[in-house]
């Protein structure tokens, strides 16, 4: 099974478990993104670049493993755009572009998630919660018969115990 993964549980996952300390999960973690199981977007790393979340670490992370920052980060395909634009075609998830993000030019990284996880026949991984007649990530799953889940639920489907 593949997994794409919001900017959210990338945050919780660099901001908690920390390098030195938890080297069984880095080392499991690169495994799965080395085999192409856990996948995120270029939109997910320009909104931690925008907002400099965990930037840093991101950063040294990329820098000290044996991919690309494009093998997990990935470039929408031109189905993925396709489908992002169908998401934006839907008057309930064109909120998931906040006001101030969309006069800047600056996309939701949300649906290309989504979009991702659909084309790989993937679920994806994310803080977010259902919350009826919302542009939430779980609504975009939920209409794109995506799978959707938490991280917790991710670890416990992979069986990871540290």
């Amino acid at each position: 099974m593949k997994y794409v993964i919001d900017n959210n549980s990338i945050s919780q996952i660099f901001k908690s478990l920390y390098f030195e300390f938890f080297p069984t999960f880095w080392s499991g973690f690169n495994s799965l993104v080395e085999a192409s199981e856990l996948l995120s977007t270029r939109e997910v790393f320009n909104e931690i670049q925008r907002h400099n979340q965990v930037l840093q670490e991101v950063n040294n992370w990329i820098e000290s493993s044996s991919f690309q920052r494009s093998h997990f980060f990935t470039i929408p395909t031109v189905v993925e755009l396709n489908i992002v634009r169908g998401i934006f075609s839907i008057n309930q998830f064109m909120s998931s572009i906040s006001k101030k993000n969309y006069l800047k030019g600056y996309p939701s990284a949300d649906p290309f998630i989504v979009a991702k996880a659909k084309v790989i026949e993937g679920t994806v991984i994310t803080k977010e919660k259902y919350c009826e007649n919302a542009a939430k990530i779980p609504n975009i799953c939920e209409k794109l018969e995506v799978r959707c889940i938490n991280l917790r639920t991710y670890f416990v489907e992979k069986k990871w115990k540290f």
